[in-house]
């Protein structure tokens, strides 16, 4: 199948929180997975991103990637980083976010660490 859908979630939440799971089964044909990044309520910028890089591939086929909150910005340096040509048909950002949130500081030098680059 070379149809993906790649979904990635933010800050305190893991794959089986939300919306993610109905997310995929609305797609039957489509091979779905949602990521699970490590410590989502501590996250790190380097363990996140090699959850990306282990379980995501963009190197060929049709990929969709949907992102939610600090997935968003997790998935925009990763895509900024990027040094092979990429395929990603389709981007979904939900509740995103790029830049320090007064009032939640615990996740301060996380964002100091990302790089976008849009």
């Amino acid at each position: 199948m070379d149809k993906h859908l790649y979904i990635a979630h933010g800050y305190t939440a893991n794959s089986k929180k939300h919306w993610f799971k109905w997310l995929t089964e609305q797609f039957d044909d489509i091979d779905s997975k949602i990521l699970d990044f490590p410590n989502s309520s501590n996250p790190v910028l380097e363990d996140w991103n090699k959850t990306l890089l282990d379980e995501v591939d963009i190197s060929s086929g049709n990929n969709v990637i949907v992102a939610h909150s600090l997935g968003v910005v997790t998935v925009l340096d990763y895509l900024s980083r990027y040094e092979e040509e990429w395929n990603v048909k389709g981007l979904v950002l939900v509740a995103g976010f790029y830049e320090k949130i007064p009032n939640l500081n615990k996740i301060d030098a996380y964002m100091d660490q990302t790089h976008v680059d849009f």
